[in-house]
């Protein structure tokens, strides 16, 4: 494929122009798949693996019909915080030459400066469905001028428990809209919740690509516990110039860990629940990025303008 396959996908010249600068060429098969039903304003069930550019398919077709700032007109629901951030920082590379202006509205964030950006104008709001409900109840936001509204990683919002507050949320936006549900994994309860909130819509699914990537090579090394630490720094040495991504199985392991780590001079960054989102953001935004939920990555170098998802896609060595 080429670039003027994005054209070809209905997309306008310019905002073609603006993917080229950002570094997007092809589309991919989602982006093929996805991309024209959504210009034409139907409504979309998509299912695609992680990282296979379903970001792009629904917020190019939201660009496109936006054009240019008005009212807040288009809503997207994620359910994680570090999902939405994602997710509005790719918003804003794409905009470009449109100035739609765009918020992510998520908990663990300062609610006052997040209504301080909704009520200097938005377009495109991306929120997790716990801050959005918080503003609706104060009656911060209002929802009656939606015409796009996107459910982004359906299953796991459903695994976490939070259809219950995005139906609370649903009751505020207009019943005529254009709606899309993105998937990693299809199910009976996804189907159900797909035919809950849109009629008539566009089944669209993705290939799946291999479990195993052809190039993964697998290595155990049984040792005892005590011998955990110098068998890491060993593989550390050996693998100088790698990206290593650590899972530890507690936070206060990872913390250690971290520490011991950084004293054998190796650029470490840690993440796991007992950081603020501040925290997080700046880990997240870090040029050498480091990774510990229970987990932690050395020496990892990417733009960070390309995402979490593509940093994970720079990872030489992962250690569990």
């Amino acid at each position: 494929m080429n670039s003027n396959n994005f054209n070809k996908l209905g997309l306008s010249r310019p905002l073609v122009q603006r993917l080229e600068k950002v570094g997007i060429i092809e589309p991919t098969e989602i982006q093929v798949k996805a991309i024209p039903p959504a210009l034409a304003g139907q409504n979309i069930m998509a299912s695609a693996e992680t990282g296979s550019g379903k970001t792009a398919a629904f917020l190019l077709p939201i660009i496109e019909r936006l054009k240019q700032p008005g009212t807040m007109r288009a809503l997207v629901l994620a359910p994680t915080r570090e999902l939405a951030i994602q997710i509005e920082a790719n918003a804003k590379s794409f905009c470009g030459a449109a100035r739609l202006r765009t918020v992510s509205v998520v908990g663990g964030e300062s609610i006052s400066r997040q209504v301080k950006a909704l009520n200097s104008g938005v377009d495109i709001m991306i929120a997790t469905p716990g801050r959005l409900n918080d503003l609706i109840e104060r009656g911060s936001v209002s929802l009656k001028n939606i015409e796009v509204l996107v459910l982004d990683e359906a299953d796991r919002m459903l695994d976490m428990g939070f259809l219950p507050q995005v139906r609370r949320i649903l009751k505020h936006v207009p019943r005529e809209r254009q709606s899309m549900l993105l998937t990693a994994t299809l199910s009976g309860a996804i189907e159900q919740f797909a035919r809950e909130i849109m009629k008539d819509f566009v089944r669209i699914e993705a290939a799946r690509p291999a479990a195993t990537v052809a190039t993964l090579s697998q290595k155990a090394y049984p040792v005892l516990s005590h011998a955990k630490l110098p068998l890491l720094l060993a593989l550390l040495k050996h693998h100088a110039d790698g990206t290593f991504l650590v899972f530890t199985q507690t936070r206060r392991g990872a913390d250690r860990l971290s520490y011991v780590l950084a004293a054998n001079k190796h650029g470490v960054v840690t993440l796991h629940s007992d950081l603020s989102q501040s925290q997080r953001n700046r880990a997240l935004a870090h040029d050498m990025f480091g990774f510990f939920t229970n987990l932690a990555t050395l020496r990892f170098r990417c733009d960070p303008r390309l995402g979490l998802r593509a940093w994970l896609a720079a990872v030489r060595e992962v250690v569990l």
